[in-house]
């Protein structure tokens, strides 16, 4: 998916050409784009609507 120095491969396409309007179509879908964080068995995690979650995590 990348370079060695970060950048897209030429090879590598999301949805087309437009790398803007595939940034703008993944947003879109409310993904998850960030790194969940878990403190004290809560799993803390935002979307990319700007939505937050915190979940509270049950052991068995």
């Amino acid at each position: 998916m990348y370079n060695d120095d970060g950048t897209f491969r030429d090879d590598f396409k999301l949805y087309g050409d437009d790398i803007a309007a595939s940034e703008k179509q993944i947003l879109a879908l409310g993904s998850i784009l960030s790194t969940p964080r878990i403190v004290n068995g809560i799993i803390y995690v935002g979307d990319s609507n700007e939505s937050f979650y915190a979940l509270r995590l049950i052991t068995p």
